[in-house]
């Protein structure tokens, strides 16, 4: 089933991990917008923690490689009540994430 094929998605890949990491801290409903590199900071950070753990291999290394990376996760961020969107404005590209206010709490967890 597709629920199936997004839970080995998100079990292989440890961006879209800590993406859904970071989204159970927002509050439903509530929307934070960085540019790629800031976002970048913010989960890598995350994802290192306290134990200053080596990034994995494929860990993206640029902005514009999280920004690829997070379009290709959309579908499966949004199954999980994750939504990614993108846009410009005068000061510069962004990319904003929004945990859905009508996501049920056992499909918000993280893995």
């Amino acid at each position: 089933s597709l629920d199936d094929l997004n839970d080995d998605v998100i079990e292989g890949d440890l961006l879209a991990q800590t993406v859904l990491r970071h989204a159970a801290d927002l509050e439903p409903g509530a929307q934070q917008r960085m540019t790629s590199t800031e976002w970048l900071h913010c989960l890598s950070q995350l994802y290192t923690g306290e134990e200053f753990r080596p990034m994995p291999k494929g860990w993206p290394t640029t902005g514009k490689v999280l920004s690829d990376r997070l379009k290709r996760l959309q579908p499966t961020l949004a199954a999980r009540g994750v939504l990614i969107d993108s846009g410009r404005t005068r000061e510069g590209r962004y990319i904003e994430m929004t945990r859905s206010p009508d996501t049920p709490p056992h499909e918000q967890q993280a893995f």
